[in-house]
């Protein structure tokens, strides 16, 4: 019975995931979501969009995916610690970072970059997430604790990540975070309860 109401609570935290556009691979990618606190997030394609040129003068350009900045604040809330990686120029990058709201950054990065990243920050004692869209994301997506992918972005990034967010609403990284503790906190309560039970009931039949 134990078993069974840890199953079905596994199915609809899963479930729930996949209504607000969260694609969650498996049971543990959910169990290890609620325990990130630090988070790696690519800059183009993956906080920004690329904007066509309107004119045969203007160089093509980019801006911050829509509600990307509170997506940041709101894991700035829960106490996780995001990095930004950009291949451009510091001037570049340390301007987008400013206008996510993200204080720390990195320019100029290649993709073994992002991976030494997501590991130094692993012997900091940190569990790291990795979010990324493009092949460019692929090592630092292997070498995560919880890899999430865009749904828009190449099929190497989507087929590597634990968890797949549908749509460029980047607010539903947090919704998975918060998803995700509160399944497994309603595991953890029914299990108590067990354990209540079998001290208690068992003894006395």
């Amino acid at each position: 019975m134990k078993l069974y109401k840890i199953a079905l609570a596994l199915m609809v935290g899963i479930g729930k995931a996949a209504e607000k556009n969260i694609l969650i691979k498996d049971a543990t990618a959910l169990e290890e979501i609620r325990k990130v606190n630090a988070l790696v997030i690519d800059k183009t394609g993956t906080l920004t969009t690329i904007i066509d040129p309107t004119t045969e003068s203007s160089p093509n350009s980019e801006r911050l995916k829509p509600y990307a900045r509170e997506a940041m604040e709101e894991l700035r809330q829960q106490g996780i610690e995001v990095y930004m990686c950009s291949g451009d120029k510091d001037e570049r990058a340390k301007a987008v970072a400013q206008e996510a709201g993200i204080p720390n950054y990195r320019s100029q990065v290649l993709p073994q970059d992002k991976e030494d990243l997501v590991r130094q920050l692993q012997q900091e004692g940190k569990h790291v997430a990795m979010v990324g869209d493009g092949i460019n994301d692929s090592q630092a997506l292997a070498a995560a604790d919880v890899s999430i992918a865009m749904g828009k972005g190449t099929d190497i990034a989507m087929e590597v990540a634990q968890v797949t967010l549908m749509g460029t609403d980047l607010r539903r990284i947090p919704d998975a975070i918060t998803l995700s503790k509160r399944t497994v906190g309603m595991i953890h309560q029914n299990l108590f309860w067990a354990f209540i039970y079998n001290v208690i009931c068992i003894p006395l039949a």
